[in-house]
């Protein structure tokens, strides 16, 4: 059955243990109506061994979800460093209102020698410096010298699109290494064919060469935060330090409250306790009474039933 997503050249893991485990995803798949979304063929790991590609993630929709499917394939291009899967890139077609994204001044990019020299030209046209004795001179003067620097900072400070997921270390050096890794990505995978490819041995030099520039500037990025760290920074750093690494999430599952059947408290602490808890409300028991009518047959679409005779 994974021939159905995998490539031919893979048929040596289509054994007897995995045809009979696919058949059972077929069944679910067949018994929700959920077909797939991910075009057969389409590659999604690298072995970091042997180089072969193979397809171990798939993506699938329900029927319903499927006509507003606008694309679903992998995205080669972000593909990070060390890294062997391939992230699946899905858009689906829906009109959403989304918050409109404003422009903000990007300081850091300033050519501070230039803007300078365009500011004092600008202070100059607003006179020489002189004794202000009236509360009017003083508005004027105040006006003048709010007016230079607003001016010199539209024509000088470049803007730039907040992004949600944009790292404070990230530089203009690491968005060059990346843009040029994915143009080696490309065409590694375009050759993956050819196991000699000079392709293949450029895009792991720069895949060296992206990494370590990555962790150089994270650790020169926290250096001088916490050289820098005053009030409370400190708190937020302490936080930082003593947390486990990780994405931000839950190290764990908490405590689980529920009530049993007499509607007492009980907490669950343990794995197994909260296993259960899960699978109870998760996967209720059937109803004693069936309102179906008998002999009622649904029919099943989307993917064929295969059965296997031994």
């Amino acid at each position: 059955m994974g021939s159905l997503w995998d490539e031919e050249q893979n048929n040596h893991f289509f054994t007897t243990a995995t045809l009979a485990s696919s058949q059972k995803i077929l069944d679910l798949l067949a018994d929700y109506s959920m077909t797939q979304t991910l075009p057969k063929d389409t590659p999604t790991l690298q072995a970091s061994s042997t180089g072969n590609w193979t397809r171990p993630d798939n993506m699938f929709c329900m029927e319903h979800t499927s006509e507003y499917l606008a694309l679903c394939n992998t995205d080669l291009d972000n593909r990070g460093p060390n890294m062997d899967h391939l992230p699946i890139l899905t858009k689906l077609d829906l009109i959403v209102s989304a918050a409109p994204s404003l422009p903000a001044l990007n300081y850091r990019e300033v050519d501070w020698k230039k803007f300078n020299n365009k500011l004092k030209v600008k202070l100059g046209c607003i006179g020489p410096s002189r004794l202000l004795a009236t509360r009017e001179e003083f508005q004027e003067a105040a006006r003048g010298l709010e007016g230079a620097l607003q001016n010199t900072v539209a024509e000088e400070v470049p803007k730039t699109r907040l992004h949600l997921h944009k790292k404070r270390w990230w530089t203009k050096d690491l968005t060059k290494l990346h843009n040029d890794l994915k143009m080696l990505s490309k065409a590694s995978h375009s050759f993956r064919a050819i196991p000699d490819h000079p392709s293949h041995r450029m895009r792991k030099e720069k895949v060296t060469k992206y990494d370590k520039a990555i962790r150089t500037r994270k650790k020169d990025h926290w250096i001088n935060r916490l050289e820098d760290a005053t009030g409370n920074d400190l708190w937020i750093t302490n936080k930082y330090i003593t947390n486990p690494a990780g994405d931000g999430g839950k190290t764990c599952i908490p405590t689980l409250v529920t009530k049993d059947n007499e509607g007492n408290a009980t907490t669950a602490t343990s794995n197994e306790s909260k296993s259960e808890v899960f699978a109870k409300t998760l996967f209720p028991p059937p109803p004693s009474k069936i309102s179906c009518p008998t002999g009622l047959r649904i029919p099943r679409t989307g993917f064929p039933m295969v059965r296997h005779h031994r």
